[in-house]
């Protein structure tokens, strides 16, 4: 089948953009014809130009930006970011629309106000009768959508695919500069937003009271302004008073490396965020929320003292891991499943 998925070409840049392109890889493994069209990425709340044409060449998968009239012939189309009116006018192939966003991260940015109306999207776009499937990649969220997403249309493909060609234990190592680079490395990369690193930090904080040689690094900070990190100064104060301050970064090219530098990585999360699936592919250990099969240790991110002491085992155990249970093909033939639902319901 002929395959069309639509989101914004981001390279390094957007979270949703590596997600889509995964899919690509793993719908054409498994054998599809698959095409990204690029929606154009939003910067500051505008959308930007799409630029057809493009490519994104890492670890020896080409994948080139293309136009919506490239789409016109598709069996599928595969909905990760908003698809054109204009364009949904002139075509009737069945729609798969995938859910990247968290429930909760959907429903109170709108409900307070703020941030795009993206809980009232799926609630609206999951009951077009076009649309033929609705896709999450967490157990833990089906629940969650049930209320709004008609339950013969939602489907659960988990986990999500993640490139272990690009995200693997071997390959280039990221250097931590020696000032900053402790005796047990601990990573913090998750992305900033509904839930954020401030409870596990707190936990953080107490095993560099009990520890000798941490160091915490924080990637993915977001900062409130273009130089400063506004409330968030107050903790990194705390971190520098405690000697356990890393490295500082916003966003880097190359993770993979970073993961692989890397004795652990925490996370407030029990799903398989991207930094959660890129870091054990990396074989990175990883301490995750409490229903997170997939980690080594699961505490819950508002137990400081829990934390400390995952933290503290993780220190000794020193174990790096290896998985291939996020495989790109094994998704794709997951999903080639559910887009042959969707045209033979259409």
């Amino acid at each position: 089948m002929r395959i069309a998925h639509f989101a914004p070409f981001a390279p390094h840049a957007c979270g949703l953009y590596e997600a889509a392109r995964d899919f690509v890889h793993a719908d054409i493994l498994a054998g599809n014809d698959a095409i990204l069209v690029d929606t154009g990425p939003v910067m500051g709340g505008v959308r930007q130009p799409s630029q057809p044409g493009k490519t994104d060449e890492r670890t020896g998968f080409i994948l080139q930006a293309h136009a919506y009239q490239d789409a016109l012939d598709a069996d599928v189309l595969v909905m990760h970011d908003g698809i054109g009116n204009d364009f949904l006018a002139q075509v009737r192939q069945p729609v798969v629309l995938v859910l990247h966003g968290r429930p909760d991260e959907c429903f109170r940015p709108e409900y307070k106000g703020r941030g795009p109306n993206a809980y009232s999207f799926v609630a609206t776009v999951s009951k077009w009768p076009r649309v033929a499937k609705v896709v999450t990649m967490w157990n833990l969220h089906e629940p969650f959508w049930r209320p709004v997403v008609p339950n013969e249309k939602l489907v659960v493909v988990e986990p999500p695919p993640i490139d272990e060609t690009q995200f693997s234990a071997e390959g280039p190592v990221h250097l931590i500069p020696p000032n900053v680079r402790g005796e047990f490395n601990l990573l913090v990369a998750d992305s900033w937003r509904e839930v954020d690193p401030y409870e596990v930090m707190h936990g953080a904080f107490l095993a560099g009271e009990r520890m000798k040689g941490l160091k915490v690094h924080v990637y993915a900070v977001e900062q409130t302004t273009s130089k400063t990190l506004g409330l968030w100064e107050h903790l990194f104060a705390h971190m520098r008073t405690l000697g356990i301050q890393g490295e500082v970064w916003t966003r880097v090219p190359d993770m993979a490396s970073v993961y692989r530098s890397m004795d652990c990585l925490l996370t407030p999360h029990s799903i398989v965020t991207r930094v959660v699936g890129e870091a054990l592919s990396c074989g990175t250990p990883v301490i995750a929320g409490p229903a997170c099969e997939y980690s080594q240790w699961r505490v819950h991110p508002g137990d400081p003292d829990a934390v400390a002491d995952a933290i503290e085992e993780a220190s000794k155990s020193r174990q790096r891991v290896k998985t291939n249970r996020f495989d790109l093909k094994p998704f794709g033939l997951k999903m080639s499943a559910v887009y042959k639902e969707a045209v033979e319901c259409r």
